[in-house]
């Protein structure tokens, strides 16, 4: 019986030091990057997306980096491979893009878009590390990001872009290593707050960002450098290239990028609901809630549409003014601890990496914002505090 033995032990050994694809296991390779592109009217009228693509091409992917892309939600493509009827989606290789599927005209500011591709891409192209990054217009933690012109430009609010990563998450079980925002004004603590359960860090800009955004040549060839490349280290690359690049188009404002660590935001949101029970109390006594109305004015602004700002400036100027000097220190403590770097934009010298929705501006959609930031999974008290104060009238 030893011949019997003796073919056991050999075919044991064979199925054991086999390379993993000819024993039937498919190897991780060490990066996906998935790239949720929805082009908007900053393709169809500026190309600014397919100029994007062109920078990815000019890496591309590689034996052990994968490079994934999803287009749709602009009226016109430049490159003119990409259709605006269906949405695609492509592997990005060395100055090739190699088409995977077309699967019909989606909305892509709808959460089952981007939780299909995320479950899609994450099943297909397994990884030992993921970095996805969302493409299309940034509007801050009220009006959210995307603008798919096929389907009314209504943008993903927060709470449906955490539906989405939900609904993926479920699928996947995997968490992202770095989540990106190639846009404006998404660094805020209401967005960090929602990911916070689907990825390690998040990159993103508390201001605008230039028109020529990331230089995803730069980015994804320090991958291929460097293919153990760290989350956080990737993250400094892409910041260091957008300001480079935006420097060389002559664009020398708002270059500002923050890496904010995710398992750190929940301190930040409950340091902000400390404060939260000392402001909803400002609010009953008219002289108090126009001290907040100043300090709000007085705190550095990302305002516009987005009536963004610094959540630590902001937190400072309001502590002097009521009586919450503590709660205030605590939060300027703990975004300093959820902030990993923080490139400054010269125009805001005390950004701290993190803003928060606080209305302003606009105080013609102050009512319909407040319904809009009650969706959101933040803190209960904050969100009791825009209420009220959304319905308060100030002389501006």
């Amino acid at each position: 019986m030893k011949w019997m033995k003796w073919i056991v032990i050999s075919v044991l050994s064979f199925a054991f030091f086999q390379p993993a694809s000819a024993a039937g296991f498919k190897k991780k390779d060490d990066y996906t990057i998935l790239v949720y592109m929805i082009g908007s009217d900053m393709e169809s009228d500026f190309q600014m997306a397919s100029d994007d693509i062109k920078e990815m091409m000019d890496a591309g992917s590689s034996s052990n980096i994968n490079v994934v892309l999803q287009t749709g939600g602009a009226k016109k493509w430049a490159n003119p491979s990409i259709k605006h009827t269906t949405n695609q989606r492509w592997k990005v290789d060395h100055q090739n893009l190699k088409l995977l599927d077309e699967i019909g005209n989606q909305n892509m500011d709808s959460p089952s878009s981007l939780s299909d591709f995320i479950t899609w891409g994450v099943k297909k192209y397994p990884a030992k590390k993921y970095v996805l990054i969302f493409w299309g217009h940034g509007l801050g933690s009220v009006d959210g990001y995307g603008g798919d012109e096929n389907f009314g430009n209504k943008k993903m609010k927060i709470s449906e872009l955490q539906s989405g990563m939900k609904q993926a998450f479920a699928k996947t079980n995997k968490k992202f290593d770095l989540i990106g925002f190639d846009n404006c004004k998404m660094a805020g603590i209401e967005t960090a707050y929602a990911l916070k359960d689907f990825g390690k860090y998040m990159l993103a800009s508390v201001d605008y960002t230039n028109q020529n955004g990331w230089d995803y040549t730069r980015a994804l060839q320090a991958v291929h450098d460097q293919p153990a490349i760290s989350p956080k280290e990737l993250a400094r690359e892409i910041a260091q290239g957008y300001v480079k690049q935006s420097k060389e188009n002559g664009e020398t404002e708002d270059l500002q990028q923050s890496l904010i660590h995710l398992n750190k935001v929940k301190d930040v949101m409950y340091a902000l609901d400390k404060l939260s029970v000392k402001m909803n109390r400002a609010l009953k006594n008219p002289d108090s809630k126009l001290l907040l109305h100043y300090a709000r004015l007085a705190a550095e602004d990302y305002a516009d549409e987005s009536d963004m700002v610094d959540l630590a400036d902001l937190a400072g100027l309001i502590g002097l003014q009521i009586d919450a000097r503590k709660e205030a220190k605590e939060i300027a403590k703990t975004v300093g601890r959820a902030v990993e770097f923080n490139m400054k934009s010269p125009e805001h010298p005390r950004g701290s990496g993190i803003s928060v929705y606080f209305p302003a501006r606009d105080q013609g959609r102050f009512v319909e914002k407040s319904q809009i930031y009650q969706r959101l999974d933040f803190s209960k008290r904050y969100k009791t505090f825009i209420h009220h104060y959304s319905e308060t009238s100030f002389d501006l």
